[in-house]
This record gives structure tokens, C-alpha cells and sequence, in this order.
């Protein structure tokens, strides 16, 4: 038998191409996997208190859809053909690495360490996140948020920063709030808008939103969502910090929204630092109550550090006997000398001796 020859075709410069069929690649996800993108897991944060697994928890997601190994954090996915459990195994391995480092709480290191054999990255996680969302701790931290939500109001002077932070710190723990309760007990929309009206009464500068909602719900019979409620109320809160000149040159604000102390209050060291969207519930709760059990004094009566500090003993125990409306006075009388112009008070000084002299001629 003899056998055909294989055709071939000749190209411009004199070359032969083969026309036997080109049989493709055979395609190693594994390998694939294993020559992709860096992975890095120092990319990822570390927990050491359970109180940052929300900003730990996004940036974990985050870069695990990155570096393409958010099968992990699946807990419903199962891989099923060879090729797929192979590709899941190296997976697990790098997943392993990280919450081995990441995990540095408590309870992380014992899940971790309990899976040194099996190394199962997708369980570790499943546990660790039973703990931070079911667990009594995760309980209290929720009844805790649910507190923060009820109770606090932007005009009790307990926020230190602008309006529109203020309503993005309550969006966000009413986020978190969320993520640590059955979708059962959640909070109806109807309600979430209620405490977010709650939260800003005091504000007049917000009045009207609250009045176009009414408006909406009489004229049309149906209140603004949520959503649209939390639009106009973030929209009238930018508008407010902008003409109260509340953010400084660094996007902070230079004071709180609703301090009435306008002299004399550099000796105060909470206007050092401004609440914002990461601020915890806990924080705001603890400074709250101690705004509300520290000392109250007029406005006006208190010396700012610097000047306080050069007193004598002696003058400090005095001033701390007086009464606060003395104390405004004095300071009032010490910050218009400050102010008068200076031909104003040399003209004043003239015209003192003049009538001096002219009560002294017979």
C-alpha cells in the first residue's frame, strides 16, 4: 500500500507550509494559576482586635477577587472535576498562608491552628466568621450599633466634625448593623428612615427635608424611601458645611458643627482630631456620655491653656472661685482692648488726661 504524501503549499520566499491539522494546546489551569498574577499576601490586612473585622473583612474580599481566589470565601462553592479540585487545592494552599497571618486575634489563631493538617482555608474562614457574626460577642456589638442608631443626634454636641460626616458615620454603622443581624430582624425601611430623622433633629438647616418629605407623603400619599430620604438629607448637609466654611484646607473640619464657644478654647484638645466614617460606635457612645457628665460653663468664661499655665498658683486658685460670669466678663473686657484700634485708645487716653487736667485747675 503505498501511502499519500502529505500535501504542503509553497509560500513567497521559497518555504513549504504543512497543511496537517494544527492540534491545540491542552489548557493547565493549574499552572496557569500558579504563573498568573503575583499574589501577595501582604496584601491583605491583619485583625488584631475584632473590632476592625469590618474594614479587615472588606479588604479581604477586595483582594481575594483580585488575585483571583475568592472561591475560598464561597462557602457554597464545591469544585467538581479533577482539573477543578487540583486548581481549588492550590487555592486553599495560598488562602491558608494568609489567614495564618492575618488572623492574629484569639479566636483566629485557635480556627487556624486547629486546621494545621488539613489546611482548609474555605473552613478556617466559614468558622471565623460564625464567631464575628453569631457568636455573644457578635451579639453585643449588634445590640451595641442598635443603641448608637437609636440614641445619638447630631445637635447634642457629642459629634466633632461636619454634618455630611455625621450622616455617613450613621449609614455605615447602619451597614454594619445589617451584616451582623438575620435579614429576619433587620430594621424596616420605614424605620431606618425614622431614626435617621431622629438622628438629625436639632439641625434647622435640615428642616426642610423633612418638611419636602411630609410634602411628598401628603400630595402623593406615599413618604420618600429611604434611599431618597438619605440623598436630599447628604445634598443639604454638603450645602451646610460649604456655607458654614466648616472643612479646612485638608478636607477636615476645623471645629464641631455645633459648638457655641467661639473665644478661649484652644486649651480644648478635642478639636484636635474630627470624628468620620471610620469612627467606631463604641467611641462615639463613650464621648457622648462623657459630654453629657462633664462640667458645663458659660460660654466665655474659660482661658485658653497657654495663658492659664502662666498664672501663679496663687491667681489660679483665685480665678477658680470665681463665678463663670465674672470670668466672661473679664475675658471679654481683655479680648475688646485687644481689638480697639490703636488710635481709638490713644485718642481715649488723650482726652482722659485733658479731662484730668481740667479738673484739676480752679
Amino acid at each position: 500500500m503505498t501511502q499519500t504524501p502529505t500535501p504542503t503549499t509553497l509560500t513567497p520566499g521559497g518555504h513549504t507550509h504543512s497543511n496537517t491539522p494544527f492540534s491545540p494546546r491542552v489548557r493547565d489551569r493549574v499552572l496557569e494559576f500558579k504563573k498568573g498574577i503575583k499574589r501577595d499576601p501582604a496584601s491583605f490586612a491583619v485583625l488584631k482586635d475584632n473590632k476592625q473585622w469590618d474594614s479587615v473583612h472588606r479588604t479581604l474580599k477586595a483582594q481575594t477577587c483580585y488575585q483571583d481566589v475568592d472561591d475560598v470565601l464561597d462557602l457554597s462553592y464545591v469544585p467538581n472535576t479533577a482539573e477543578d479540585i487540583a486548581l481549588f487545592d492550590e487555592k486553599q494552599k495560598y488562602m491558608y498562608s494568609v489567614l495564618k497571618q492575618i488572623l492574629q486575634t484569639d479566636e483566629g489563631k485557635v480556627i487556624v491552628r486547629s486546621h494545621d493538617a488539613d489546611r482548609n482555608a474555605q473552613l478556617i474562614y466559614a468558622e471565623f466568621l460564625q464567631v464575628m457574626t453569631q457568636s455573644t460577642e457578635a451579639m453585643m456589638d449588634s445590640g451595641e450599633l442598635l443603641s448608637y442608631l437609636t440614641t445619638t443626634k447630631i445637635s447634642d454636641g457629642s459629634w466633632r466634625g461636619t454634618t455630611k460626616a455625621f450622616l455617613l458615620n450613621w449609614i455605615d454603622k447602619l451597614r454594619i448593623y445589617y451584616e451582623l443581624t438575620p435579614v429576619a430582624d433587620r430594621l424596616s425601611e420605614n424605620t431606618q428612615r425614622t431614626l435617621l430623622q431622629n438622628a438629625v433633629i436639632g439641625l434647622n438647616a435640615l428642616r426642610q427635608v423633612q418638611i419636602n418629605s411630609n410634602l411628598q407623603k401628603a400630595t402623593h400619599g406615599a413618604a420618600l424611601t429611604f434611599a431618597q430620604y438619605r440623598t436630599l438629607l447628604l445634598n443639604s448637609a454638603t450645602g451646610y458645611d460649604k456655607q458654614s466654611d466648616k472643612p479646612n484646607s485638608n478636607g477636615k473640619p476645623r471645629r464641631s458643627v455645633f459648638n457655641s464657644e467661639t473665644l478661649f478654647e484652644d486649651h480644648d484638645k478635642t478639636f484636635e482630631s474630627n470624628y468620620d466614617v471610620d469612627t467606631t460606635a463604641d467611641e462615639l457612645l463613650v464621648y457622648a456620655m462623657n459630654q453629657r457628665e462633664r462640667p458645663q460653663f458659660k460660654s466665655g468664661s474659660r482661658m485658653p491653656i497657654a495663658r492659664w499655665k502662666a498664672l501663679s498658683e496663687q491667681a489660679k486658685q483665685i480665678w477658680d472661685t470665681m463665678a463663670d460670669d465674672d470670668k466672661a466678663l473679664i475675658l471679654a473686657l481683655q479680648e475688646k482692648r485687644k481689638e480697639a484700634p490703636q488710635s481709638d485708645q490713644s485718642k481715649f487716653s488723650v482726652n482722659t488726661h485733658t479731662s484730668t487736667l481740667t479738673q484739676d485747675i480752679p
